[in-house]
C-alpha cells in the first residue's frame, strides 16, 4: 500500500512540475509576444505622427507660412 500511495505522490509531483514548467514557458512566450505588438504599435505611431507632420510640412509650403513650417521641421 505504502508503495502505491509514494507513486501516487511522485506522479501528483511530477505533473505539478510540468503544470508549472508549461505555465512559465507559456508566460514567457506571452511576454515575447506583448513586446512584439508594443513595438509594432511604436513604430507606426512614430511612422503615423511623421506622416502628418509631412503633410502639415506640405500644406504650410503650399501657403508659403515660414514660421509653422520651421515649427513642424524642428518636431520633425
Amino acid at each position: 500500500m505504502r508503495k502505491k500511495d509514494a507513486e501516487k505522490r511522485l506522479k501528483k509531483k511530477l505533473i505539478n512540475e510540468y503544470k508549472r514548467e508549461m505555465r512559465q514557458e507559456l508566460l514567457e512566450y506571452a511576454k515575447q509576444e506583448k513586446e512584439a505588438h508594443d513595438s509594432r504599435a511604436t513604430n507606426m505611431d512614430t511612422w503615423l505622427t511623421a506622416k502628418k507632420l509631412d503633410e502639415a510640412y506640405k500644406m504650410t509650403q503650399l501657403r508659403g507660412d515660414s514660421q509653422v513650417q520651421e515649427a513642424i521641421h524642428r518636431d520633425l
